[in-house]
């Protein structure tokens, strides 16, 4: 009795710390499961034309393979940490030629769907008078509220609240 009297402190001192019993699983059955899950996103998006390579030890996801898009590097962790990847290995390689394309494509500067539409930096310089000419003040425009003032909810009543008895 006063075993069991132990072990049940024990353990309520393991539940009130955080700590829980070690999970009964077999560490290959979660690293099974994890590995259907990280392909099973990877079917489920764009990467699937890569066909990047897919391994689970002990919760890290090992990613492997080459591919020509420097983004579905950078997916192919995401998914995994989405499926539950405790860390992402990421051992993907881009190919030269992209990387290539991605530096010539900086070098431009921005696309055109990056680039905000309106008036440029130098446009606006332009425009702006010169700092020495003398600008005028802006009046503050007042403030308008619904509110009632502070002295005007302190001279009003509070509303007096009704008492209903229940009848007898």
């Amino acid at each position: 009795m006063t075993t069991l009297r132990v072990a049940l402190c024990v353990f309520g001192a393991m539940v009130a710390a955080g700590a829980a019993p070690a999970p009964s699983v077999p560490a290959a059955a979660r690293d099974g499961a994890l590995e259907r899950a990280i392909r099973a996103k990877f079917e489920r998006s764009k990467i699937r034309v890569e066909g990047f390579t897919v391994r689970v030890e002990r919760g890290t996801a090992i990613l492997e393979e080459r591919t020509k898009v420097i983004q579905r590097k950078g997916t192919a962790s995401r998914l995994a940490k989405l499926a539950g990847a405790r860390v992402a290995d990421n051992r993907i390689q881009v190919d030269e030629a992209a990387r290539e394309l991605a530096s010539e494509n900086l070098a431009k500067g921005r696309r055109r769907a990056q680039v905000k539409r309106g008036e440029s930096k130098s446009e606006r310089k332009a425009q702006q008078p010169p700092p020495s000419a003398p600008t005028a003040p802006v009046a503050a425009a007042p403030v308008v509220s619904n509110r009632p003032s502070a002295a005007a909810a302190a001279s009003t009543p509070a509303p007096k609240r009704a008492i209903v008895k229940p009848g007898k």
